[in-house]
């Protein structure tokens, strides 16, 4: 009874179909034998089962097409939201993003070492009216301090130190090459704290708008960690979220003294 049951659970579900076809033909043909029926019915009764093994494969072929799709579908946006960091990938998304930025760019750094990478991108979408703002570590005791214990690679003060004078200094020297009736459009401001995340934000008004984000491990050797790379239209709740992180760390920075 059990195997019955199965059975027409499959039939019901639209499974196994032509499985279930051939062994009804399987059974004709044992019948046939046993029987000696006409060929006459013999023929009417195999048309028809083929005809319905060949509908049965039909649907099943249709079924996995659709199946296929769907799994295709779940990893593109996988794809678009989780990624393996590395160098490449880092670089050329951020760069991506500036570039085709046409309202608004939000980074979030920590000691800004980066930035220089994207100078002229920077300045390019400065020349197109887009708002650039930008968010550095400050150089107070602890928050350096927060950054040697959590470094790996750099855990002297005075590098870090370095590393983020010398990202202002960068910033100082892109602003000098910004046309004066635009230099409004370009901000940025420190905060006394460490972020566990960094942020690259494009056109967040935008329903098109771009969102990397890149999870700070905590002395790992590795170059690689878990970073996200989310498009608003995906994820509008998700996208909203780290904008409004992003909004937070603005309004608890200050302004650089340098740029006062």
């Amino acid at each position: 009874m059990k195997i019955i049951r199965n059975i027409l659970n499959d039939i019901k579900k639209g499974e196994n179909i032509d499985g279930y076809l051939a062994l009804f033909i399987g059974l004709i043909c044992s019948f046939i034998g046993i029987f000696n029926i006409s060929l006459k019915y013999v023929f009417t009764a195999i048309s028809t089962v083929l005809t319905l093994l060949a509908l049965g494969i039909l649907m099943d072929r249709k079924n996995t097409q659709k199946v296929s799709k769907l799994l295709e579908d779940l990893t593109i946006k996988q794809n678009e939201i989780f990624a393996q960091r590395d160098k490449s990938f880092f670089y050329n998304n951020i760069l991506e993003s500036i570039s085709n930025a046409k309202e608004e760019i939000c980074i979030l750094a920590r000691s800004g070492s980066t930035l220089k990478s994207f100078d002229e991108e920077i300045q390019e979408a400065i020349n197109r009216n887009c708002q650039v703002r930008i968010i550095l570590c400050a150089r107070n005791q602890e928050t350096i301090n927060s950054m040697a214990f959590r470094g790996y690679n750099t855990t002297n003060h005075s590098a870090i130190i370095s590393e983020i004078d010398n990202s202002i200094r960068n910033l100082k020297s892109l602003k000098e090459k910004i046309n004066k009736s635009q230099i409004y459009l370009l901000k940025i401001r420190e905060i006394k704290y460490l972020p566990p995340i960094g942020l690259s934000i494009a056109d967040p008004e935008s329903i098109d708008g771009k969102l990397f984000a890149l999870l700070v491990s905590f002395r790992s050797q590795s170059r690689s960690g878990p970073s996200i790379l989310l498009k608003k239209k995906n994820d509008i709740g998700l996208f909203n979220y780290f904008k409004k992180e992003f909004d937070n760390y603005w309004e608890a920075a200050d302004e650089i003294i340098e740029f006062k």
